[in-house]
């Protein structure tokens, strides 16, 4: 399913628009339901930029202390 920006941007701009309606807020308090919601995007981004990040200078590191820790014991 391929959505485009300018769609994707109209159900943003639906959602906003029914999230401030008081009869909305109304509804939601007589169903008793949930108003948590997460916004998706922050995860994703941390995703990006962690896949992003080179752990391979990280372990490089950590396996050279151990060796010298072997050495300096």
């Amino acid at each position: 399913m391929n959505i485009t920006i300018e769609r994707f941007e109209q159900i943003e701009q639906e959602r906003n628009k029914t999230a401030s309606d008081p009869n909305f807020h109304k509804w939601m308090e007589e169903l008793n339901v949930s108003k948590m919601y997460q916004d998706p995007s922050n995860y994703f981004k941390a995703r990006e930029i962690m896949s992003d990040y080179n752990f391979s200078i990280l372990t490089k590191k950590k396996n050279l202390t151990s060796i010298l820790n072997l050495f300096l014991k």
